[in-house]
């Protein structure tokens, strides 16, 4: 018989950058410190060789905080005119609308569930069909399955639609009131041309 256990290695690294903006709207240069955490972990097989696995646990770690610190981009607005940048635009948007996201998914929970129970009930009447003579296949598929159908999967495309719809709409420059943009662009955000003021990491 073989047997087999590991160690499981797991290294969470910390990181931050400052941020510079020249806004899009005003003019203004601006920056703001941006913190992220990544952990990542190795397996040491039979416990052999855990600093190697831990070594290769924080390399993984340090390159993928490296690709989130290149690749995310963080909905911070100006703070002299709270005007979002528009590569700030998609984040803002997932962010305001994340309620679509989350209905999507209970959404498609709730499909999986009808249509097993939808295929157990088809299982059914198809055992009774070939007991008793009485249905017939096509009577199932318009009964039971279409209209699993519909009560499943249409809540999923029209939230899809709603969603691509509003993003096409959305402009946070224009739907968000221009206060809670200034008050949120002063509390992340400080004048790039400003040194004295100083932001707490």
């Amino acid at each position: 018989m073989f047997f087999y256990f590991s160690t499981n290695m797991a290294v969470r690294v910390e990181g931050g950058v400052w941020r510079h903006e020249q806004c899009q709207e005003c003019g203004k240069g601006y920056r703001y410190y941006v913190k992220k955490a990544v952990t990542r972990s190795r397996q040491a097989p039979y416990n052999l060789n855990k600093s190697g696995a831990e070594r290769a646990a924080r390399k993984a770690a340090e390159k993928a905080l490296a690709k989130r610190f290149d690749t995310e981009v963080e909905p911070v607005p100006c703070p002299t005119c709270g005007g979002y940048q528009a590569a700030m635009v998609p984040a803002v948007f997932a962010e305001r609308f994340r309620w679509v996201s989350r209905a999507f998914t209970a959404a498609l929970c709730l499909a999986a569930i009808l249509f097993a129970v939808a295929g157990m009930l088809v299982y059914e009447l198809l055992g009774m069909a070939n007991r008793k003579d009485q249905f017939s296949k096509d009577w199932f598929v318009i009964s039971v399955l279409v209209p699993a159908f519909c009560v499943a999967v249409l809540p999923l495309i029209l939230l899809k639609v709603y969603q691509r719809q509003q993003a096409a709409l959305f402009h946070p420059n224009l739907d968000i009131p221009q206060e809670e943009r200034l008050a949120l662009g002063r509390q992340l955000a400080e004048l790039a041309a400003d040194e004295t003021l100083t932001h707490e990491a």
